[in-house]
């Protein structure tokens, strides 16, 4: 057995580097470092001492445990569990840093600074979970995010339940018994372990809130070299696949240009314009009355929520209450509305629109809201779903 120690006296490297990225809390002094091997196996300890104002030490510790209760997959391959109730100060860090974040970037930021800590599990055969616990003050934006996610999960065999101020997203077909809760007062967690006929390999990494305040991050892990030569013989496989089946497609498109090419040479003299013309016309989708109705009942019901709320201001919005307020004639028993309001007052509506009672074809609905109406809509669960936001308007 080896052992290293190392330790910093009125510098601490680690823990300013933590600040950059967001550890705010406290100002680090110094570091202390213990690294042990045994065998191939590796351990090791750090602790960043801080010194601590008495508001500054009552916040980190309000920070313990922050991680607790979330749910993780039992065997998964890799498990991220992390603290995101400040991750939205990593904007300043772009800015410090000089850094120009991509927007679809920004908007991941976004979407996970409505939780205070999240977790992801995954297994290497294609499974993931999700669970994170929502701010409160986030409540009804989270609860809309999760019935998109409904949506959206449900035809892949995922699903998603809000209990508890807590948001899981696992698959329908695992024992939810299998879910395992975050019992530790961690504030991060990164697991990771890969094995096969040949070997195995893992790495453990938590970082906690000390009972002084200060930091301690403790490590575990064996067989490292293996498993990046493992993991970098996999991305090789699957980019060397990629390229193969894009290659082949190109000389599929390419063989199909020729051979299209010396189709019309050779048969486009066999065939009269009223022929093509014949042709165009057996082509063209026709639209039966019934669906045009259905396209013109969303319509009225899309324009209705847009009035409701640009007049009553940023509020939920339901059929009841455009039926109220006499936007509406009636309420359409195949028609459900759902609406949430957003911290900065933009007003989400979801339209879904039940038409499996109609002898009529879903996406040609779709299409008549889109061209001929400019309005958006998409076929979740065989239902007709179309998204409306409004954006408050500026005084």
């Amino acid at each position: 057995m080896a052992r290293v120690y190392f330790k910093t006296y009125k510098k601490s490297f680690i823990g300013e580097f933590l600040y950059t990225f967001g550890d705010y809390f406290g100002i680090p002094n110094s570091d202390e470092l213990i690294i042990t091997k045994n065998g191939e196996n590796y351990s090791l300890s750090v602790t960043v001492n801080k010194t601590f104002s008495d508001y500054e030490k009552k916040l980190v510790l309000t920070r313990r445990g922050i991680l607790k209760e979330l749910s993780y997959l039992n065997g998964a391959n890799v498990i991220v569990a992390l603290d995101t109730s400040n991750i939205a100060d990593l904007s300043l860090l772009s800015k410090n840093l000089d850094m120009d974040i991509p927007q679809e970037i920004q908007k991941v930021f976004e979407f996970l600074d409505s939780f205070n800590s999240i977790a992801l599990s995954a297994t290497f055969d294609g499974y993931f979970t999700f669970s994170g616990i929502y701010k409160p003050e986030n409540e009804q934006d989270a609860r809309f995010i999760s019935s998109l996610l409904k949506n959206q999960l449900s035809n892949m065999g995922y699903q998603v339940v809000v209990e508890n101020q807590k948001i899981n997203i696992y698959p329908s077909q695992i024992d939810r018994a299998l879910l395992k809760p975050i019992t530790e007062n961690a504030s991060f967690i990164l697991s990771i372990n890969y094995s096969d006929e040949e070997s195995s390999a893992m790495l453990n990494i938590k970082t906690e809130i000390l009972d002084n305040g200060n930091l301690s991050i403790t490590g575990e892990f064996n067989n490292l070299a293996w498993f990046l030569e493992k993991f970098e013989e996999l991305a090789k496989s699957y980019f060397e696949e990629t390229d193969e089946e894009e290659l082949k497609y190109e000389e599929d498109e390419n063989w199909d240009e020729e051979y299209d090419e010396e189709y019309e040479e050779e048969y486009d003299e066999e065939y009269s314009e009223e022929q093509y013309e014949e042709e165009d016309t057996t082509e063209e989708i026709s639209y039966s009355e019934l669906e045009y109705e259905i396209a013109d009942k969303i319509v009225k019901i899309f324009n209705a929520c847009a009035d409701y709320v640009r007049n009553q201001g940023p509020q939920e919005v339901t059929l009841e209450d455009l039926y109220d307020y006499g936007y509406i004639d009636y309420i359409p028993d195949n028609f459900d509305v759902k609406g949430v309001v957003m911290n900065d007052g933009t007003v989400y509506v979801v339209i879904h629109v039940d038409v499996s009672q109609y002898d009529v074809e879903p996406s040609n609905i779709v299409d008549i809201l889109y061209y001929d109406n400019d309005i958006y809509s998409d076929i979740i669960n065989g239902k007709i779903s179309v998204f409306l936001y409004v954006v408050p308007q500026q005084e």
